[in-house]
């Protein structure tokens, strides 16, 4: 039996520096281990915050999302995930490193960074309807990728 697609996204602070290459360096490697275990998803970097959304086998997902929290050079602030997934979103993305102009080309930087920045603020009314806006922009990320030029 194969297990179910699962999806998880989350947002995190860097506690060291990160760089381009830093960045595009972590990117390759999830992308050649994450090929390996059947996960798609993409990684975003501003600011000091990570946004990354992954999907994939529930077991491999969960592993992943265990070694994610586990990595020391930065520190969740939110997740959220979806129990089961009838699609891949991203099917061809095995971990596509996101820029601000890849972001621009479809008028997402602002949507993106907005949720990016207001995690982990103590408003109760934003916090209850986070779970909405982030699928929401899962979607809108989804319906427009493949527009998008790397």
């Amino acid at each position: 039996m194969t297990s179910p697609l699962i999806s998880v996204l989350y947002v995190s602070e860097a506690v060291q520096e990160f760089d381009v290459p830093a960045l595009k360096e972590l990117a390759q490697f999830a992308s050649s281990k994450n090929e390996e275990f059947g996960i798609t998803g993409y990684l975003y970097f501003e600011k000091r915050r990570f946004l990354q959304y992954i999907e994939g086998p529930k077991e491999h997902i969960d592993q992943l999302v265990t070694n994610i929290a586990g990595d020391e050079r930065h520190k969740i602030l939110h997740q959220v995930g979806e129990p089961e997934v009838a699609n891949r979103r991203f099917p061809t993305w095995s971990m596509q490193y996101l820029t601000k102009t890849s972001l621009i080309e479809i008028k997402m930087q602002d949507v993106i960074f907005d949720y990016m920045r207001f995690i982990g603020r103590e408003d109760p009314g934003y916090q209850s309807s986070t779970e909405t806006l982030v699928w929401n922009m899962v979607e809108k990320l989804s319906e427009n990728h493949q527009r998008m030029v790397f």
